[in-house]
């Protein structure tokens, strides 16, 4: 007859960062698990919605996601003890645009062009048209690239002169919604 003492391992405990989190449509986050055991005794990791993760079985994805979801994690230790957590991701389908007031296009390299602009790359600007005062068209740009394409301020090839005039610009997110943006824009030399 022998006695043995079998010591119980340590629980495993891993905790997101988070519970819940808040992105815009197109951006990322990295998700960053905190365990109570060093990784090098973290055996396998697995995540319970893996679309739009940079990996499926690492501590530290990089989530782009397109819709709004609960996200589990399920570590296991060396020892075959399992934990999880979760978080809640709220995507916002908001286009966060933004749209100049003026620019000059005097050559000078600065605000040269009327251009949109996004943080975000993956919104796209489907048209932007452009009229002077009389509602005549004096440009029209599809498929545009928001931060390096717009008007230069002219009308065929010739520069028009300074004056306000209305865009109309329609922009779609990466999810195929679409949103109309409607201003004026000062042209000033």
């Amino acid at each position: 007859e022998e006695t043995i003492v079998l010591n119980q391992p340590q629980e495993l405990v891993v905790s997101l960062s988070a519970n819940e989190t808040e992105v815009i449509l197109g951006q990322s986050i990295q998700f960053n698990i905190l365990s109570n055991q060093p990784f090098s005794n973290i055996q396998n990791v697995s995540w319970s919605d893996t679309i739009g993760m940079s990996c499926v079985n690492c501590l530290d994805p990089i989530l782009t996601p397109l819709y709004s979801g609960t996200y589990i994690v399920e570590v296991e230790d060396i020892n075959g003890c399992i934990a999880t957590d979760e978080i809640s991701i709220m995507v916002k389908n908001n286009m966060p645009l933004y749209i100049p007031s003026a620019f000059s296009p005097n050559n000078d390299g600065l605000n040269d062009v009327f251009r949109v602009f996004s943080g975000i790359e993956d919104i796209r600007i489907n048209s932007m048209l452009i009229f002077d005062r009389q509602g005549n068209l004096v440009f029209e740009g599809t498929d545009l690239k928001p931060n390096f394409d717009g008007w230069d301020g002219r009308h065929g090839s010739e520069l028009l002169n300074a004056g306000v005039f209305i865009y109309l610009i329609e922009a779609e997110n990466l999810i195929g919604e679409k949103e109309i943006f409607k201003g004026s824009v000062t042209l000033m030399k």
